[in-house]
């Protein structure tokens, strides 16, 4: 009767653990699926859409901005009253920096050339740039 009952507790105890790899391997594929790049522009969009709001409200324009040929511009511009253009990479929050080697390098160039560029991952940071 004993040897049963040690079978049986092996087999609860192995079927336990097998289910519980299994369900480690189901949270790390969502985990990985959350965080694939094309995921992550949904999280940035909603941010973007509060800054886009907060910028109008103070009487300027904050346009996407893309550039066929020329990669790591910022991804809005901010226009706004009194002709100040502001040029701004929305991340993310929680990123520690989040920018390419690329996107560092134009925020550069821009700055350089005296625009008003920044890298907002609230609608704080943008509250401080304005």
């Amino acid at each position: 009767m004993n040897v049963f009952m040690d079978i049986a507790y092996f087999v609860v105890i192995s079927v336990a653990a097998v289910l519980a790899l299994y369900a480690v391997l189901i949270v790390l594929r969502v985990r990985k699926q959350l965080f694939r790049k094309e995921n992550q522009g949904m999280l940035e969009a909603g941010l973007e859409q509060k800054m886009k709001t907060e910028v109008e409200a103070k009487g300027g324009m904050f346009l996407k901005w893309t550039s066929p040929g020329f990669t790591g511009v910022p991804d809005r511009i901010a226009l706004l009253p009194g002709g100040r253009i502001l040029f701004v990479e929305v991340k993310r929050p929680g990123l520690a920096d989040g920018r390419t080697p690329r996107q560092k390098r134009v925020a550069f160039q821009l700055k350089a050339l005296g625009f008003d560029v920044i890298r907002a991952a609230s609608l704080e940071e943008l509250r401080d740039a304005l």
